[in-house]
């Protein structure tokens, strides 16, 4: 009962959050500054697939840890790739042999969790959010996590659509 409640406590609030006019910006970072703050992770990054292209754009970041090296994942990567071809997300635990997540976010040999997780428009993952934490994950973040997903990506997919007839005007 205390999780579900946690969940829908925090789902209400990032409702309350995205339902203001917001630009592109905007948007990605308010909603990635409450998942930081929700889940309590040290790192978040906002991409927007770009399939034509074959690239993720980079729509906002945030981090309360130094960074070593690049905290980015590219279109080609693994992880990315599998998340784009199953549509779930995808759990990682920092692992020596994966080079990129070590100089992610290491902060004094603390072991993270990277969490990546699809929004999904019909089918089709439109965004992608990474969240890292050196203190992991609960049942009830990747619930929570895992449901935001279809409230961001119905905003994010009308905040798109203004921002192009704001462009077209």
């Amino acid at each position: 009962m205390k999780r579900e409640i946690w969940v829908k406590d925090g789902l209400n609030v990032l409702e309350l959050i995205l339902e203001k006019e917001y630009g592109i910006r905007e948007f990605t970072d308010r909603s990635l500054e409450f998942l930081l703050k929700y889940t309590k992770a040290d790192l978040g990054v906002f991409y927007l697939v770009n399939d034509s292209e074959k690239k993720l754009d980079i729509l906002s970041y945030h981090s309360f840890l130094p960074l070593k090296k690049s905290i980015f994942f590219q279109y080609e990567d693994d992880f990315i790739q599998a998340l784009l071809k199953t549509k779930q997300g995808v759990l990682i635990e920092q692992d020596q042999r994966y080079e990129k997540l070590e100089y992610s976010l290491n902060h004094h040999g603390q072991t993270v969790s990277t969490y990546l997780y699809p929004l999904l428009r019909e089918e089709t993952v439109v965004g992608i959010i990474k969240l890292s934490s050196t203190k992991g994950f609960t049942e009830e973040d990747f619930e929570f996590m895992n449901l935001s997903a279809s409230l961001i990506v119905a905003d994010l997919m009308v905040v798109i659509r203004q921002e192009k007839n704001r462009k077209n005007y």
